[in-house]
């Protein structure tokens, strides 16, 4: 089938769906040819729920957009598909700006992130909005996930969908600390109107952490939830960007991850203080996760000293880098660990 004409960095709509959609499933892409094809199926074999399916490239320019697209047409041209199909194919590299752009694209209230190298489970849109409708104070939802490696093979067997659905509430004690992989963004979907009264999350605001501060925006606004269920393939690979986004040169590897933690915990404490001047929380209530944040802010700031001194300067900035200064950075850091050790 003919698609229409995709002019660079307009959202285009492809294919408007046959029902309202009730759900946007947000599918930021970049340089992923060889697992985007099976990402964007899995999204549009969504089924008993309409969805609006938004597909942005993040100015890949190695055929990743033109696979995606591919998929597309062929899944319409044998099926037609319920779901409104929006795609955008950007002319320059937005990086941690890319996922606020989609989100604002957004028609729904509700949206989740369906990433190009993961897959979702069929009944994922069906599951969160089944949720959100019995949980009205609800403004994020997480589910499990299984892992796979850049072939698919999974060393589980994924769980069955249950009938009935079990939940878990997240406190902000958890929410703040570490360690909670469900809460990172390949799982989130969260009501757009609950977080919207707080700062738009780009780079002005915070260069790193969406993962982190958004849960905790949520939880200011209502209720954070884990869905029990396998909802996500989550494919861990070398190149995936969690594993490219904190290299920065004459640092050492751990130290983009550690002022990332420290980034996000200042920008929850700033959005602690904006939601009890709008109402979200009374000091009463505000009280006891300042204590917990400031313990973790403490904590974070020992960590960076101790673990990173040597690599600390005023008003360091974490940024991305481009994908030749990346691999000259691993290339050193090989280079040196492969050194024979100085003579005494």
């Amino acid at each position: 089938m003919q698609l229409p004409a995709i002019a660079p960095d307009t959202f285009t709509e492809i294919w408007p769906g046959a029902k309202a959609p009730e759900i946007t499933m947000l599918m930021p892409i970049y340089r992923q040819p060889q697992f985007i094809e099976a990402a964007v199926r899995s999204v549009l074999r969504q089924r008993k729920v309409a969805c609006e399916i938004i597909i942005s490239d993040d100015a890949s320019g190695d055929g990743t957009f033109e696979a995606a697209l591919a998929a597309v047409r062929d899944w319409l041209a044998q099926r037609g598909s319920d779901h409104r199909i929006v795609v955008r194919q950007g002319s320059e590299r937005l990086w941690r700006d890319h996922l606020p752009l989609l989100a604002d694209s957004a028609t729904c209230d509700w949206v989740c992130q369906a990433h190009g190298d993961d897959e979702s489970h069929p009944d994922r849109a069906q599951v969160l909005m089944t949720v959100a409708r019995a949980q009205p104070n609800a403004t994020m939802l997480t589910s499990e996930a299984i892992s796979m490696d850049a072939e698919g093979r999974s060393p589980a067997v994924p769980r069955p969908l249950q009938p009935q659905l079990a939940l878990s509430r997240y406190t902000f004690d958890r929410i703040i600390g570490q360690g909670h992989n469900h809460l990172i963004g390949y799982a989130q979907a969260w009501r757009r109107s609950a977080v919207s009264r707080f700062p738009r999350l780009d780079r002005g605001f915070a260069a790193t952490s969406h993962d982190r501060i958004l849960p905790f925006r949520a939880a200011l606004a209502g209720d954070v939830y884990l869905i029990k269920a396998q909802l996500v393939k989550r494919r861990l690979h070398a190149e995936a960007a969690h594993n490219l986004m904190f290299d920065e040169d004459d640092t050492s590897a751990g130290f983009g991850w550690t002022l990332s933690r420290l980034t996000a915990l200042a920008a929850m404490k700033r959005d602690l203080q904006l939601g009890q001047e709008i109402g979200l929380l009374d000091p009463t209530a505000a009280l006891p996760v300042a204590l917990v944040l400031d313990q973790a802010l403490a904590q974070a700031t020992r960590d960076l000293v101790e673990a990173h001194r040597l690599n600390t300067r005023a008003g360091r900035q974490i940024a991305w880098l481009d994908e030749a200064t990346i691999r000259r950075l691993r290339q050193q850091r090989l280079a040196a660990a492969a050194a024979p050790a100085p003579r005494s």
